[in-house]
């Protein structure tokens, strides 16, 4: 599934990082790790993104390097929180 940029992404900043992400990881590693995760807010400079389970939790350690390349996201710093 491809995340397409629309009035909802453009409100939904986690919407166009998973899209940039999508083209960048493997499939399996996409839909097993991320696309599980669920925008819940942003406050000041920090994109906060539920995760399903304590499990997905290091998402932003590991994938932090390539959220950060993605030119709409390197002004966003990640925390996670489980659902």
């Amino acid at each position: 599934m491809a995340f397409a940029t629309s009035q909802a992404s453009v409100l939904n900043p986690w919407l166009q990082i998973l899209a940039a992400l999508e083209k960048k990881v493997i499939r399996q590693t996409f839909e097993t790790w991320l696309k599980p995760t669920r925008y819940s807010h942003a406050a000041g400079r920090t994109l906060y993104v539920r995760v399903p389970t304590p499990e997905f939790q290091h998402i932003g350690d590991k994938y932090g390097d390539l959220i950060r390349k993605r030119s709409m996201a390197s002004r966003w710093n990640l925390t996670t929180s489980v659902l």
